[in-house]
């Protein structure tokens, strides 16, 4: 394993780091600065070059590297390992990089995280629990989401890459009050990071590409104050560690949240799935409500069998296209959904996700606990 500082990243810069709301105004970059972590001992370690790279396809496509395992026995202890993949670092608007010099991995205790729905209790439409289970190999079965108000469809959200653009580039979900699990590719690839993290919007339970009150309709457009990358990404870019955190401005509304939880490869193994994201705006949707057809920035659902399960990832054949990269694949389960993995790579043969380690799983708690909301308590446990 490199043994190679982790990433919080917050700027746009190049790095070899081994060796409702209303949207703001006439913000400038100084004003939207980079929000330093709440905890934790950082050392000034070196500043980084400013790299821009404009319309830039953040997907992967290539099928990721790793053995399957028909025997899951052999990926569930790969797991309870320190890893300093999983480390962060921050990074500010001027290129700055700071190490965290304070952070212990124990993984001898899983940590995971508990969803939250305020003020309702959650409905099921649209969602599917352990008890069913559906063939969803061929054709486009996907379903939408007609109610983006709702809980837990207005808990994902579509990332735009400028404060006034009317499409998005990827996906993700809100597992924290001001706190959205995403993937890592969609903001540094190639080894540089592909987006401006002052530019970025974030919006909750997008209905549909635009700006009007009917696209974005949980609060309107969310900046993103600070972001975090692993360690294992940014040096490696391996599958492993295709995870990010974007923390958004902190404000009293939030849309709930969902859970995250590592199970052990057995559990995993043929486990159901529930898949929600946002295909690309000019992709064709089966479902979609627009004439043309196409997907048109509208959140989708899909469901079905985890098919192979390793150290690092989980395979399956649930649809799901560019633009969906960063959403959750989760476990509808008493009345709970937890996240176990997070959209990553897609090919003919299979589409990958990364899989929620104990690790990743630590990680995400400990950075949601260094960028704490002022309104709501983040039960990590």
């Amino acid at each position: 394993m490199k043994s190679c500082p982790p990433i919080v990243v917050s700027s746009l810069v190049f790095l070899w780091a081994c060796g409702g709301a209303v949207e703001p105004q006439g913000e400038s970059r100084s004003q939207l600065g980079a929000e330093r972590p709440h905890d934790g001992e950082w050392a000034l370690v070196g500043a980084r070059p400013v790299i821009e790279r404009e319309g830039y396809e953040s997907e992967v496509l290539e099928l990721a590297p790793g053995q399957l395992v028909a025997d899951p026995s052999a990926a569930g202890t790969l797991d309870r390992v320190p890893d300093e993949g999983d480390h962060p670092v921050f990074v500010d608007d001027q290129g700055q990089l700071f190490l965290r010099t304070d952070r212990v991995i124990d993984l001898s205790v899983l940590r995971q995280g508990v969803g939250f729905f305020p003020g309702e209790s959650p409905p099921t439409t649209g969602e599917v629990g352990d008890q069913q289970d559906k063939d969803i190999f061929n054709g486009d079965d996907r379903t939408r989401w007609s109610n983006t108000t709702s809980y837990p469809a207005r808990a994902h959200v579509a990332i735009r890459s400028s404060p006034n653009g009317t499409t998005h580039f990827c996906s993700g979900a809100a597992i924290g009050p001001r706190h959205v699990l995403t993937a890592g590719h969609c903001l540094y690839r190639d080894g540089a990071f592909t987006k401006t993290r002052s530019e970025l919007r974030v919006v909750f339970g997008q209905n549909g590409s635009g700006n009007g009150e009917s696209n974005t309709p949980n609060g309107g457009k969310r900046s993103v104050v600070a972001w975090v990358l692993p360690n294992g990404w940014i040096n490696e870019e391996s599958r492993r560690y295709d995870y990010a955190l974007l923390v958004l401005d902190d404000q009293s509304y939030s849309p709930g949240w969902l859970g995250f939880t590592a199970y052990d490869a057995f559990t995993l193994l043929g486990m159901n799935v529930n898949i929600n994201g946002y295909p690309g705006h000019s992709y064709e949707c089966a479902a979609s409500p627009r004439e043309d057809g196409l997907c048109g920035g509208y959140l989708y659902h899909g469901y079905g069998p985890l098919l192979f399960v390793t150290g690092d990832e989980l395979l399956t054949h649930v649809d799901w296209e560019k633009g969906n990269s960063g959403g959750p694949l989760y476990r509808f389960t008493n009345n709970n959904r937890y996240v176990v993995g997070v959209v990553s790579a897609s090919n003919s043969l299979f589409n990958t996700a990364a899989r929620m380690r104990s690790g990743m799983s630590d990680a995400l708690c400990s950075w949601i606990g260094s960028y704490p909301s002022s309104h709501f308590d983040h039960n990590c446990q």
